[in-house]
């Protein structure tokens, strides 16, 4: 793997959900924001009642992923900028092929992931922008440290 193409890739991904998140947190619907904190709760209670993150099934990760990857193309997505949905979709596409056992979910992150994606809708409900930049920005350096293995 390529650590400076890692860098790279999570570095423009971290410049443009930085700016994006900030617009969403002002002009994101509250049906929006409400579906997907239901959504990632709802990942969440089926990953509680399938007991130890060691065991939740390969189907339920595959939802969460869903979920994961569903927020943050809404982020980006109500810039309704063409070039920068365009430029996002590809780096995420390079993110995912980098080392792909790695940037998917797995049953050990599953949780502590969905957590994560709470604390960024919580700052997006209480409109505050600073905040919801602060948790994408912990989010995504989190994600980059799992693609590098640590």
């Amino acid at each position: 793997m390529d650590s400076k193409l890692v860098k790279h890739a999570f570095e423009f991904r971290l410049f443009m959900e930085i700016q994006a998140v900030k617009y969403f947190t002002k002009h994101a619907s509250d049906n929006l924001v409400g579906k997907l904190l239901n959504e990632t709760k709802g990942i969440i209670t089926l990953c509680e009642l399938e007991g130890s993150s060691n065991i939740i099934s390969s189907s339920l990760i595959v939802d969460a992923q869903t979920v994961d990857w569903k927020l943050h193309e809404h982020i980006i997505k109500t810039l309704n900028n063409k070039i920068i949905i365009d430029a996002y979709r590809v780096n995420a596409i390079k993110i995912r092929l980098i080392k792909l056992e790695q940037t998917s979910l797995t049953p050990a992150n599953v949780i502590s992931t969905m957590n994560e994606h709470l604390d960024i809708i919580h700052a997006v409900q209480l409109r505050d922008p600073s905040a919801a930049e602060r948790e994408i920005v912990k989010h995504i350096e989190n994600a980059r440290l799992r693609v590098l293995g640590n």
